[in-house]
């Protein structure tokens, strides 16, 4: 038996009332059952869900998983590994002085590392101000310094005009 709390009849389909119109009042009528129901659940906030996890301290335990499972220790928001990032390095048209956008940025990887490689310009973006905090922080330890600036912003509706980037990336990033 499910649980009716769970269960909302759907508009198309809900209980009607039927009997003689213009009944007299207190004349019984007698609901029609519905034909079905749905299931309303609700969903969790996906920008709550990435505000609470970049709020809290990034602990031992998660360096050591980004160690025993990516190989390495350099403060991992994502998946995205080394390699990859190595990857995203050679592909990207970027010199030294070019303009890189991350989009989903949370703490900077992997765009911190494209940047350091090619002596560019950094731009990170992301919803959590948490994260934000963190990629700032971040971005002092990699000795990025002024090269680094962060915005507040939706990937969907994000606040620069056109053509200031010569390369945008994203990497574990739900846009």
């Amino acid at each position: 038996m499910r649980p009716r709390s769970l269960l909302r009849r759907r508009p198309s389909v809900a209980a009607t009332y039927h009997g003689r119109s213009g009944a007299a009042p207190g004349a019984r009528t007698t609901p029609r059952r519905a034909s079905s129901y749905h299931l309303t659940v609700a969903e969790p906030d996906p920008v709550d869900r990435f505000r609470d996890r970049y709020a809290q301290p990034r602990g031992e335990v998660a360096r050591r998983v980004e160690r025993e499972v990516l190989g390495h220790d350099v403060g991992l928001n994502g998946f995205t590994t080394v390699a990859q990032a190595e990857t995203l390095c050679d592909a990207l048209p970027v010199t030294a002085g070019c303009r890189l956008l991350e989009v989903g940025c949370g703490h900077g990887w992997p765009g911190f590392h494209i940047a350091r490689r090619h002596a560019c310009d950094f731009v990170g973006s992301d919803v959590p101000l948490d994260a934000l905090r963190g990629a700032r922080a971040n971005a002092g330890v990699r000795q990025l310094g002024a090269r680094a600036v962060f915005v507040a912003a939706d990937g969907r509706a994000l606040p620069f005009p056109p053509a200031v980037f010569d390369a945008i990336v994203h990497a574990d990033t739900f846009c």
